[in-house]
């Protein structure tokens, strides 16, 4: 499981019924009480997924803390679990809960070894009955592996006897000390771990098995030179914050301080002790552009260089980042902008060339472009942008790409050189944009009362502009290595034949630090279609909806097509956990006069169905149906989301929680401020 971002660790203090030699928290964990857990009296923090930790969750006990979990809409719930004594039936117990997957921590597959490390107490064939039983019941596996003295030269033997049984998602190896009896730790040379190591890696790589190396102190590439890793296999180097001090004990080498890594490196030597001195890492360690194996040096190296390249933009962030990292273009008139919030200044539009007429690296480059760039330099963005831009007021897209670590050498190389020209203030740019916003058809198969584009594509004055031509597909797969999202809008994007092909250029197992971020009205996402995608690196899917009702959908749209839009968004959801990776779905709701008294009804949907939902205020006059340009109707609209909505949402999932506050926030604003000015 990623303990990044949407992720979160649930601690219960549940003591350990095996007394193994390498652990410190035997007797119990710092958490929740058991008894608390089970009652469920504590606090779920807000995450997609869950990792629940403690001596062993194999108990029967835990399933209602389980399904708490499960009902909060997480997408993901592992369970800490060991190979001692248990009730190895309560795993089917767990998973009927909601639970998808197990860590299972096996020091090794030896009889004898594992009774040694264990405290007489680990059993393989209560770790094979575990394993058996995740492969029964689809659950996931990370196999834990505790790295000591005492196993290093066995890890791939463990590893190979574990995944006949059941084949693991994951491989971590923690690198561990067993204790002397003082309570000191007895140090060892971790160089004996590298020739087992290294046949793990091989063996992961060739099944498609995540390897990870992970807890305590992970011994460095320079007393652990390990060649082909996956470029996070040092978990806890990712997503370190770009300001602040490492806590740290003192260098323990005399070649730390030369090293090109001393930035990210913790090691302290407190348990580790290589038999040799290590040599300093140093820099130029970078492979080939489409390589995703490196050198281990190569990793941490490249990581420290973004932690000082972060820690510089913190201090030099300018006041809005887009000019220099998004680029959209989805008109009629194919206008390349630098981001999706509209708040310009009449006449910059117009300055902004076409991408029917230049390529998307001459629009990333164009005049206007490097304008926006200046402007934001020198802290005087209003020449082109207005003040009510929700970015001058702490709003709009965040900075989560900057703390999410490279998985491929040519995107790595790609943001260490657009991460240079934002803090030098650079106007024009050798990087490639990371967002990029495209519509591959204007046209749609509905006509919805509120759209501007069936206006726009009736009246175009060149037809052939209202769908992107081969050579600007050509030149956004082009583009993909350099991507953390392609947004893919429209018009209605599955029109166009073009969209399937970027859905399969856009494959997981080629780009694995971007995706694509798909708007659709949901009426073509038919099961073909749907099988199809599961190859593709989708991170969402946007379904719009704007009803909840078959006569309200006719009337939003002109068409018949609720039920289908249902069935088909049923269907993605059933199939949505063979994609990789898991992408969030979403059904969006423009609120309007002759809708939004069915917003509960498409909050119970959207629960139903298990998406997530989007509530959007309607943009513009077209078929007077806004509620939000006039005081009397944005009044009561907030009157009925506060009688009818937020009791609601009160005791459900994050994403509707928030969806319903951001409403609120932005109707009580307005009226506040008496604007009622067109969005």
């Amino acid at each position: 499981m990623d303990l990044s971002g949407e992720s979160r660790l649930i601690r219960i203090a549940a003591g350990c019924s095996l007394g193994c030699s390498f652990c410190t928290v035997g007797q119990g964990r710092e958490g929740v009480c058991p008894d608390d857990a089970v009652a469920g009296r504590f606090e779920i923090p807000e995450a997609s997924r869950y990792l629940l930790l403690a001596g062993n969750l194999l108990d029967r006990r835990f399933a209602p803390t389980v399904s708490r979990l499960a009902d909060s809409g997480a997408d993901e719930i592992e369970a800490y679990v060991h190979c001692g004594p248990a009730d190895p039936a309560a795993l089917k117990d767990l998973a009927a809960a909601g639970l998808t997957g197990i860590q299972l921590v096996l020091p090794s597959a030896e009889r004898e070894m594992l009774a040694g490390l264990t405290g007489g107490r680990g059993s393989l064939k209560m770790a094979a009955m575990i394993l058996s039983g995740a492969r029964e019941l689809g659950l996931e596996v990370t196999l834990q592996i505790p790295v000591m003295k005492a196993n290093a030269e066995s890890i791939d033997d463990t590893v190979a006897r574990a995944s006949r049984l059941c084949m693991p998602a994951r491989v971590t190896l923690d690198f561990v000390s067993e204790s002397r009896r003082d309570g000191t730790q007895n140090k060892w040379d971790p160089a004996i771990a590298i020739e087992s190591a290294t046949r793990t890696i091989k063996f992961c790589q060739d099944n498609g098995v995540i390897f990870q190396i992970g807890r305590n102190e992970a011994p460095p590439p320079c007393i652990f030179p390990l060649k082909n890793v996956p470029a996070l296999a040092w978990g806890d180097l990712a997503g370190i914050p770009s300001d602040g001090n490492i806590a740290r004990s003192k260098a323990p080498f005399e070649a730390c301080a030369a090293c090109d890594a001393r930035e990210i490196c913790t090691f302290s030597g407190r348990h580790l002790e290589p038999s040799t001195p290590p040599r300093p890492l140093r820099g130029g360690q970078g492979g080939d552009q489409d390589q995703v194996w490196l050198d281990a040096a190569a990793i941490w190296v490249r990581r420290n260089e973004l932690r000082t390249l972060r820690q510089e933009l913190a201090r030099r962030h300018p006041i809005c980042m887009n000019p220099w990292t998004n680029l959209e273009t989805h008109s009629v008139r194919g206008v390349a902008i630098s981001c999706a919030t509209h708040r310009f200044q009449y006449g910059t539009v117009d300055q902004c060339v076409s991408w029917h007429d230049v390529s998307l690296a001459q629009a990333w480059n164009s005049d206007v472009m490097q304008s926006l760039r200046h402007q934001m330099k020198i802290g005087q963005p209003h020449l082109h942008c207005r003040p009510d831009c929700v970015v001058f007021h702490g709003g709009g897209p965040g900075d989560s790409w900057l703390t999410a670590d490279p998985l491929t050498d040519v995107f790595h190389r790609n943001l260490v050189t657009n991460l240079k020209e934002i803090i030098d203030g650079a106007e024009i740019l050798e990087s490639m944009p990371q967002n990029l916003v495209i519509a591959p058809s204007l046209h749609c198969n509905i006509a919805c009362i509120m759209c501007r584009f069936p206006g726009e594509v009736r009246d175009a004055p060149d037809p052939s502009k209202t769908m992107m031509s081969e050579r600007q597909f050509d030149e956004v797969i082009e583009m993909m290595p350099y991507l953390r999202v392609l947004n893919i809008t429209g018009g209605e994007p599955l029109i166009a034949d073009g969209t399937r092909r970027l859905l399969k250029a856009f494959k997981t197992d080629r780009f694995r630090d971007g995706g694509i971020a798909l708007t659709t009205n949901g009426i073509l996402l038919d099961k073909s279609l749907i099988s199809d995608m599961k190859k593709s690196r989708l991170l969402s899917i946007i379904i719009s909806v704007n009803a909840a009702s078959r006569e309200t959908y006719r009337h939003v749209t002109l068409v018949d097509a609720y039920d289908r839009v249902i069935n088909n968004v049923t269907e993605l959801m059933r199939a949505r956990r063979e994609f990789n990776p898991l992408p969030r779905v979403v059904l969006s709701f423009v609120i309007m006069k002759c809708n939004f008294r069915e917003i509960p009804d498409h909050i119970r949907t959207a629960a139903r169905l298990g998406t997530d939902i989007q509530l959007l205020p309607m943009v513009g006059k077209l078929g007077g149906e806004s509620m939000f340009m006039c005081r009397q109707d944005l009044q009561e609209l907030l009157d009925f989301v506060d009688r009818e909505v937020v009791p609601l949402v009160a005791g459900m999932k994050g994403n509707f929680r928030r969806e319903v506050t951001t409403l609120r926030s932005t109707m009580s604003r307005r009226i506040k401020d008496d604007d009622y000015s067109m969005f």
